[in-house]
């Protein structure tokens, strides 16, 4: 964990998202915002979120 004032602030925007997330973002999207590898094993979830397995 990094201190606080070295660590990226998201805003949250009510109806829209926070920080470079949106509301609605397909997981490969939310993959790119973030920069990171999208997962490789869905482990599906209740209510129709995608669950995926711990890696690492």
């Amino acid at each position: 964990m990094t201190a606080n004032s070295e660590r990226e602030r998201w805003e949250w925007t009510p109806e829209v998202g926070a920080g470079p997330l949106r509301f609605g973002m397909s997981p490969t999207d939310v993959a790119v915002a973030l920069q990171v590898v999208a997962p490789q094993e869905q482990v599906g979830g209740p209510y129709g979120q995608e669950n995926f397995a711990e890696t690492g």
